[in-house]
């Protein structure tokens, strides 16, 4: 409990206090896997490359350069990240200028990038939570984006007695929910009537659109709990340290090739270091004091 500021605060043995909300900013959320998009802006840290908001440089990598060896005088040539460089290529030739390490190495094997983080790229993948999809802009939106399957509707057999429709294996059918993003199969044509009908075809408009039962399980390995994993491994070559790829697996499934990092929900600050930047001149609220 804190202290409640509001004027009509009731109050209790002279105190007036409510229970802390998240816009108080004090309260942290438990630890979970991060977003794509949170992955990816963690992984590129621009934060060492910006000015005022002005990216002087772009990245590739989680480090600068095209090059994936060091160009600091002391340390020059130098792998930055634990990675395959070529098919039987896991720890370079016998000599000095390889990344020492044959599967996985220590996490300070190698420089943070700008926001302080070892091995965003090399050594192991890592999950994220968003769910596997070819496209990636129709399917969410620019702010706080996500893909994710909570977006569905359970179709009903039975309004009247509460009951939900099943397919042939007994399991809940459900729809997609409605959106103005996604056009659902069945609104582009019905291809049981031949009155505007659309012949059966694969495509991206939404992961939950009717299947066909004659391609059920035997067209695709994405469903609906293939999770995307990013970063590039120990057995994985160079392109996929680029943190705009992305590849997806069961998430039931396990690899020596992929591991994870959590990420924290907290309500702060929007901005690090303020200090030394110039900002606005702002009248702070007046406070309120119960009687």
């Amino acid at each position: 409990m804190m202290p409640d500021l509001s004027p009509n605060a009731t109050v209790t043995n002279g105190k007036s206090v409510r229970p802390v909300r998240m816009e108080d900013g004090i309260i942290k959320q438990g630890y979970r896997l991060p977003s794509e998009a949170e992955w990816e802006y963690a992984a590129l840290a621009l934060i060492g490359n910006t000015q005022f908001e002005n990216v002087d440089d772009g990245k590739i990598y989680p480090w600068n350069g095209l090059g994936l060896r060091s160009a600091k005088r002391a340390t020059r040539g130098l792998l930055l990240a634990n990675f395959k460089r070529g098919l039987g290529d896991n720890a370079g030739v016998g000599g000095y200028l390889n990344d020492k390490a044959d599967i996985t190495a220590p996490v300070r094997s190698y420089p943070p990038n700008d926001f302080g983080l070892y091995q965003m790229a090399g050594n192991v993948n890592e999950w994220v939570q968003d769910t596997y999809r070819q496209t990636s802009f129709e399917e969410f939106d620019d702010f706080n984006p996500f893909r994710g399957n909570e977006f569905t509707n359970k179709r009903l057999a039975d309004p009247s007695k509460g009951l939900y429709a099943k397919d042939k294996y007994g399991h809940v059918i459900t729809d997609p929910s409605v959106s103005s993003k996604k056009i659902p199969f069945k609104e582009l044509g019905d291809t049981s009537s031949k009155k505007n009908a659309v012949p059966f075809k694969a495509d991206n408009r939404d992961y939950n659109d009717p299947v066909d039962s004659a391609l059920y399980g035997t067209t695709t390995l994405v469903n609906n709990k293939s999770k995307v994993y990013k970063g590039g491994s120990w057995n994985d070559m160079a392109y996929w340290l680029n943190p705009a790829t992305r590849r997806f697996m069961n998430e039931d499934d396990a690899s020596a090739e992929v591991g994870f990092r959590c990420a924290m929900t907290l309500v702060g600050s929007p901005e690090i270091l303020p200090e030394g930047k110039p900002h606005f001149k702002v009248k702070k609220a007046k406070e309120f004091k119960a009687n």
